[in-house]
């Protein structure tokens, strides 16, 4: 999935998306990327949306935690 799916979805109407509203409810989920250009007020809309969690990871492609914190606070 590229982050063009996740932007022509982001009203939830589209399959990138549709998968988080589908998790069974009464638990706790995160999303780990792995790219940073994902980073995005949009992603973290997305999140807050479905009441999902952002991994705030240590990877050679993504921004130190720091910075992932700054686009996606807690």
């Amino acid at each position: 999935m590229d982050r063009g799916n996740l932007v022509e979805t982001a009203d939830g109407g589209g399959e990138a998306l549709e998968v988080l509203g589908r998790l069974p409810v009464g638990f706790d989920y995160a999303v780990e990327l792995r790219d940073a250009q994902w980073l995005s007020p949009l992603y973290r809309q997305v999140l807050a949306r479905h009441e999902v969690a952002h991994v705030y990871s240590y990877w050679s492609h993504m921004p130190r935690p720091a910075a992932q914190e700054r686009a996606v606070p807690m």
